[in-house]
């Protein structure tokens, strides 16, 4: 095998001695020294080395050392992976003994020339704009703002109030608003949603079983990953039925204490022999014409030029999913018109063994296709939290999106299952990376404007229910609410964004944006006004409407899936009220709030003062409202029940202790603990061909929904 060609670094304008330039030369060992000055005669030895000894043979070694160590550790990407304190059986089977290796023992004497000293990120203005604020100016817009939406939340309330507008009572009876709107939302869902789901499988149904058209790179992300978790991901990966040319990680972080992702990778895809690359560097805060932007995408071409189906993983500086994100996608792009695609996953993430193609698949209905989603379950259910919360996951991929996919106006790409067409990302990726509000940079809330760039071009947007994941969700009451207070942020931020294409699209993008937008608080203003200024008889309706409604849900769910968890739906209204309406509220309030909350990462702890603020309050004033209701109605003469009121409130009590007795009953003969625990990825992954026979079963049921909508 020819010589290796190291690549070393130095300070910018580090002069090297000729006895450095020259060091290993004359063994064929060509060095080039990335920003540094040296002389015409060393500048010669580069240029005219021989063929054999081109760099398209190897990658360099991209951190020699690290001062941060206890001892020296070398990071050399030629082969497979990073050299550590680990030693290989033999110096052939694994490279993480440099110098065994290649033969290169006068390597680790040469300190002065091999080491590699910190690098200085260069700011770049569009991430950087919030650091030029000063801090008064930053409180005080966020002071403003926060004013501002406690204004614009009294505003239609003091309208409708008005208006009277409320509820429609007949004598005692009330039929609300809220009730009317949710009840033809969810008819209108459904219809779209069947009609999707039997558009995708009779193209699926005409699919030749050889497909392999688009040409797609998988990038997966992630940060402090729990091993476990982050093993089963990667084994979820390495299974996928459809081929990717590339299969790239980039790692949110590079210290010592971020090394054992990048060991889980290798131990992951040893039989492909893996690359490791740690530039020292984010991609996205040094200047465009940094040089060594260009010299990390020239790695990246030489590794793929020598092997197209080597597995990659980048580790940079912690700085954020988005600025990871923005790393993979520069490099992959690097690789057209090799590439049609880009599928992306998180860390924590477990992929159907055909994911990719149904995604893949999905981008090819037609060039107008920019993006598509898949289906995201959940595998940790072990808590009342995360099995509701489980639920409610299936019901936004397969009624939400897959009404949305309908009409090609899928408003998020979910993160941990999505595919970008290579010419949008080219399009927008510098526009998604620099997005900002209120002058600070965005952090949160990726997936979702990269989605919108993709239907800002005009692209149509889709989602497949044959495309499956399991990610993980919080567990507990309060990491949910502040991860769905961050989602809401997003959301509410990237409103204006979609006003500006919907002219685009279909109607129903308009409908989608402005049910979404405003459901929330209409349901917000109906419970506040039933609660302190309704009838204790409309408040039981108004919580036997909800309860109605998760049973009909339970029941469309149940008929396409034929699953039995579902039937637990309807408590998934008790999450709704107690968590996700305080955390729209809370989102829109402090939507300066950049934080991303949630990241509880591996080895971390969450809980913060601040996490506890919205969930209080609101559940403040909704036990009060509850408790001046009650009061009002034994201190009012005049509030009685008639002969109406009672068969109707008998009617309605009959019907909680049904459902609930079911529950309890289910609960106490253990048929739930099936349902509430957690999943093992060997357990999903057993489960894929049972899984796949029940969707055949599902399959014709929604199709017999679907005509049954469309007579």
């Amino acid at each position: 095998m020819a010589p290796p060609l190291i690549y070393a670094h130095s300070n910018a304008g580090q002069t090297l001695t000729k006895q450095q330039q020259q060091t290993k030369t004359d063994s064929g060992i060509f060095v080039y020294v990335h920003n540094a000055e040296y002389d015409d005669d060393m500048k010669e030895a580069l240029t005219s080395a021989p063929p054999q000894h081109k760099p398209d043979l190897l990658s360099p070694p991209v951190k020699a050392q690290r001062q941060t160590h206890e001892e020296e550790r070398f990071y050399w990407d030629s082969d497979s992976v990073t050299t550590g304190q680990s030693t290989p059986s033999s110096p052939e089977e694994s490279p993480r003994l440099l110098p065994e290796r290649f033969g290169l023992e006068g390597v680790q004497e040469n300190k002065e020339f091999i080491a590699v000293p910190t690098i200085t990120s260069l700011g770049n203005a569009s991430w950087a704009s919030d650091h030029r604020q000063h801090p008064f100016v930053k409180q005080l817009k966020n002071f403003v703002w926060t004013i501002s939406v406690i204004f614009g939340f009294l505003t239609p309330w003091f309208i409708l109030r008005a208006m009277k507008t409320f509820t429609v009572e007949t004598e005692r009876m009330t039929l609300s608003i809220y009730g009317l709107i949710v009840i033809a939302d969810f008819i209108g869902t459904a219809t779209f949603a069947s009609m999707n789901r039997r558009q995708v499988n009779k193209r699926v149904a005409k699919r030749r079983h050889d497909w392999d058209d688009v040409k797609t790179a998988l990038m997966v992300v992630g940060y402090k990953e729990d091993p476990h978790v982050f093993e089963g991901c990667l084994k979820s990966i390495k299974n996928q039925q459809y081929s990717h040319r590339q299969v790239v990680l980039v790692v949110d972080g590079d210290s010592p204490d971020d090394q054992y992702m990048a060991a889980i990778f290798e131990s992951i895809f040893a039989d492909r022999r893996p690359v490791i690359l740690s530039p020292g560097f984010i991609f996205s805060d040094v200047a465009e014409n940094d040089p060594r932007k260009l010299d990390l995408l020239q790695q990246v071409q030489m590794i793929y030029q020598n092997d197209p189906h080597t597995p990659l993983c980048i580790m940079q500086p912690h700085g954020g999913k988005r600025k990871v994100m923005y790393t993979g996608f520069q490099c992959l792009l690097a690789l057209t018109p090799a590439l049609d695609a880009v599928v992306v996953t998180d860390s924590d993430t477990y992929l159907h063994p055909d994911a990719t193609r149904e995604l893949a698949f999905a981008l090819s209905e037609s060039p107008r296709v920019g993006a598509a989603t898949g289906q995201v379950l959940i595998f940790n259910c072990a808590t009342w939290t995360s099995f509701l919360s489980s639920l409610r996951y299936w019901f936004a991929f397969n009624m939400e999106r897959s009404a949305q996919s309908y009409h090609g106006v899928v408003n998020c790409v979910s993160g941990p299952l999505g595919i970008y067409r290579a010419e949008c990302l080219r399009e927008t990726l510098d526009r998604w990376a620099s997005q900002s509000f209120l002058g600070a940079p965005c952090t949160y809330g990726d997936d979702r404007h990269l989605t919108n760039c993709v239907l800002s071009l005009g692209n149509s947007v889709k989602f497949t229910h044959l495309a499956v994941c399991y990610t993980d969700t919080p567990k507990e009451f309060i990491r949910w609410v502040t991860q769905q207070t961050r989602w809401s942020k997003s959301f509410f931020r990237e409103i204006p964004i979609n006003m500006v294409s919907l002219h685009k699209h279909s109607w129903y993008m308009t409908y989608s944006v402005l049910f979404q937008s405003m459901f929330p608080f209409v349901m917000l203003y109906s419970l506040m006004v039933l609660l302190y200024f309704g009838s204790f008889y409309q408040m039981i309706v108004w919580l036997s409407t909800m309860l109605i409604g998760g049973l009909l849900k339970s029941a469309y769910a149940m008929s396409v899936t034929g699953d039995g968890k579902f039937f637990y739906m309807a408590l998934y209204g008790v999450l709704y009220v107690t968590g996700y309406v305080p955390a729209k509220l809370f989102a829109l309030m402090t939507l300066w709030d950049n934080s991303w909350g949630t990241s509880a990462r591996f080895g971390q702890t969450f809980y913060k003062i601040q996490h506890y603020i919205a969930p209080v309050v609101w559940a403040t004033i909704l036990y009060t409202g509850i408790f001046m209701n009650l009061y009002n109605f034994y201190t009012d003469d005049s509030s009685y029940f008639g002969t109406k009121e009672t068969v109707v409130l008998l009617v309605l009590s009959a019907l909680v202790l049904l459902y609930g007795g079911t529950c309890a009953v289910s609960w106490w003969n253990g048929s739930m603990e099936t349902m509430i625990r957690d999943f093992e990825y060997e357990e999903v992954c057993l489960g894929w061909n049972s899984k796949s026979a029940m969707n055949e079963k599902s399959e014709r049921r929604t199709d017999w929904i679907a005509r049954l909508y469309l007579v």
